[in-house]
Parts: C-alpha cells; structure tokens; sequence
C-alpha cells in the first residue's frame, strides 16, 4: 500500500515498502492465516501479560481454550466490574469459545482483553 494509507506499517521485508492489515481484513481466509507456516503472528503466543493472577489462573489465555466457561458469571457477570453481561437469549455464548492472545499484528484478532495482547 501507499504510505500515505493512514494504518500502513513499513515492511520488515522489503525496505521502502508498506503493508497494511486493515486494508485486506475483508478479504482475509481465516484459515490460511492461521495455519500458514511463514508467520506465527495469529498463533497462540503462550504469553498473557498483563493478566491478573489473583482473578486469574496462571495459564488464562496463554493457549487455545475455553478459559471463560467455567467460570463466566462470576468473572464477566452483572455482579463484576466487567460490564460485559448481556441479557439477551443466547448473549453470552462467548464465554464458551475456545481463543487464546495472539499476536498484536495478527488481522484476525478480535480485540484487547485481560492481557497487553490481543485475542
């Protein structure tokens, strides 16, 4: 892309060049992302940084997982300081997902959590 692309990065491969994830984040096939073996950025990091061990377990996060079923009212429910709990039929079914904090360039994250990486 141009480096006049308000969210181009420059490349670490090519000198003078830029990239940006943003603009092909419509156009991404999660599954050749995730599996493909030249970047590691969209893989589990086995790091949680950032979490805190006395809410949370020691591995949360840090590979992939249902790290939030068990105990997910306590943890995100109305009674938390989370603010996360929805109401609505079904709205927390995302305490059932299986995730893990991934790489901060990776364009298939979902957003920031309990760690400095993103899910």
């Amino acid at each position: 892309v141009s480096d006049a692309c308000p969210d181009s990065k420059p490349s670490s491969l090519y000198p003078g060049a830029f990239v940006s994830y943003v603009a092909c984040q419509a156009q991404v096939n999660r599954e050749e992302v995730v599996n493909c073996p030249h970047s590691t950025s969209c893989k589990c990091q086995n790091n949680n940084t950032g979490v805190d061990y006395s809410r949370f377990p020691s591995a949360y996060g840090k590979a992939c997982g249902e790290h939030d079923a068990e105990k997910c009212y306590e943890w995100w429910g109305p009674g938390s300081d989370a603010g996360l709990w929805n109401t609505s039929a079904g709205g927390n079914d995302w305490c059932c997902d299986s995730w893990c904090y991934v790489g901060a360039d990776c364009p298939l994250q979902d957003g920031m959590g309990e760690a400095v990486l993103p899910y």
